[in-house]
């Protein structure tokens, strides 16, 4: 029993030993024992997004970003793009250019293609022909965002 004593208060001894050590050369430690803060950082550019794609302010009166876009092809080129809509605006009207799927991401509102009224609700989705002009209406409490993937000619 007491060689079990001797062992632990031997372990003992040099785990206090070894942390009085370890405190003593690292002057990085607060008297307190929790260590310092690291410096602060400068702040680099504020307002500044972080997003790969971020929306900028579009000539339909949205904003709009090129999520993806391929030119392998050698007769024409793939343009995936995302319009939002700001809440409560009054209705926007875009001409495509090209063949075009129309995809409601998110929110609520009208999307009139041509002369078709979009139901949101039961089909999110529309086919737009080049040169058709499509109406966004964005209704909800949040922006309406609508993807469009076209087939542009090169």
């Amino acid at each position: 029993m007491r060689r079990y004593f001797a062992v632990i208060a031997g372990f003992s001894i040099l785990a206090t030993l070894f942390a009085a050590s370890g405190r003593a050369d690292d002057p990085q430690l607060a008297p307190e024992g929790i260590g310092l803060l690291p410096p602060p950082q400068a702040p680099g550019t504020l307002l500044t997004s972080n997003v790969a794609h971020p929306f900028l302010p579009d000539p339909s009166g949205g904003f709009s970003r090129v999520v993806f876009q391929t030119d392998a092809a050698p007769d024409f080129r793939i343009v995936i793009r995302d319009y939002s809509f700001p809440a409560g605006a009054a209705p926007r009207t875009m001409t495509l250019p090209a063949g075009s799927l129309l995809h409601v991401l998110h929110g609520a509102g009208h999307v009139v293609v041509g002369t078709t009224t979009l139901a949101l609700a039961t089909a999110p989705r529309a086919v737009a022909a080049a040169g058709t002009a499509v109406q966004i209406t964005s209704t909800g409490a949040h922006p309406l965002v609508l993807r469009v993937v076209s087939l542009e000619q090169k």
